[in-house]
């Protein structure tokens, strides 16, 4: 799929591991997607997945809110799926999958360093 390719074959599979590289990739990785979440009212728990120790979750419901509802449709159309299922995905491998991105306890600025 591109930028996130591999990177999360072994957290993520099948359709969700495509629904959340699609989303990053939206977002411009990982540190666009989290500034955006942050906007969005969710940088609490955005934040828990890049450092140490438990992630919050996040419901699908909070996701469809915080993030551009344009955006959101536009990957559930790729995807064959609805705004709602794409978001319950969402809600669901989010925050592993940043953790897993984030290794270090911190955000790959956009150029991958």
């Amino acid at each position: 799929m591109g930028l996130f390719d591999g990177l999360l074959s072994d957290v993520i599979g099948g359709q969700a591991g495509n629904v959340v590289e699609s989303v990053l990739s939206e977002h411009g990785g990982v540190a666009g997607l989290v500034q955006q979440l942050q906007q969005g009212g969710l940088g609490e728990a955005a934040q828990s997945w890049i450092g140490g120790g438990g992630n919050l979750p996040v419901s699908a419901e909070q996701l469809k809110q915080a993030l551009d509802p344009d955006t959101l449709a536009k990957l559930a159309a790729q995807h064959g799926l609805s705004v709602e299922s794409l978001c319950q995905q969402l809600a669901a491998h989010l925050p592993k999958a940043i953790d897993h991105l984030t290794p270090e306890g911190a955000v790959p600025d956009p150029d991958g360093n």
